[in-house]
Parts: structure tokens; sequence; C-alpha cells
């Protein structure tokens, strides 16, 4: 694959069931296989559990005392949230362009990854 399609969104999908290939084949995606060891070396999601958020209590303590959901992410998430205000203002005025992604990468739903929960 060349750097510029690299630049252009690529993604994994890993497909564990025969149902999930079929669903991928429905979507009539360009796709690429790819060895799980090297997805894997490339993933690090997939090499060990995310780091819980700093202010995930804070969130779901609002969202459990009635706050809206979109108020408890604005509060928690401010950063990212103005970004994407930033972004959306930037592409309605024709200042960027966002372009879908061109390649996903696939496993086949045969080689299955222990995927772990960081509840």
């Amino acid at each position: 694959m060349s750097k510029d399609d690299l630049g252009k969104g690529v993604s994994l999908m890993l497909c564990q069931t025969e149902k999930g290939k079929e669903l991928l084949e429905m979507a009539n995606l360009k796709t690429q296989e790819v060895d799980l060891d090297e997805a894997v070396a490339h993933n690090t999601q997939l090499r060990h559990p995310s780091k819980r958020p700093a202010n995930r209590s804070s969130f779901f303590s609002e969202i459990e005392n009635g706050k809206s959901f979109n108020r408890s992410v604005f509060k928690n998430l401010v950063g990212p949230c103005v970004r994407q205000i930033v972004k959306r203002i930037c592409i309605t005025l024709g200042l960027i362009r966002i372009t879908p992604p061109h390649f996903y990468y696939v496993i086949s739903y045969k080689q299955k990854l222990n995927i772990h929960d960081n509840s």
C-alpha cells in the first residue's frame, strides 16, 4: 500500500465469525487481508486494554444525576468537542475537505483475538 493510500484513512476490521465476514462482504468495501500478528503490532488497543479516562466517573455521575448526554460529553471532553465544532465550521466554509477512507484492513474471521475487558 502506498503512502498516499495510508494518508486517506486506513482502518482495521476484525471479523471473528462467519456472519461478520458475510456482513463485511455485503458492505462492498475495498479490502486487503493482513496477517493477524502484523495487525496487532500496529494497533496498541489489541495488545493491552486502554486506560480508563480520568473524567469517566464525572461523566457517568452527571448522567446518573439527570444531566443530558450531550452536556456531559461537552463538559468532560471540552477539547475534542471544540475541535469538532471548529472542524465542522471549516468544512461548511470550504476551508477543508474530508474524504472517506479508501482502504480497510481485514483480518480473516478464522483468526480469533483475546479482547481485554477494562471494566
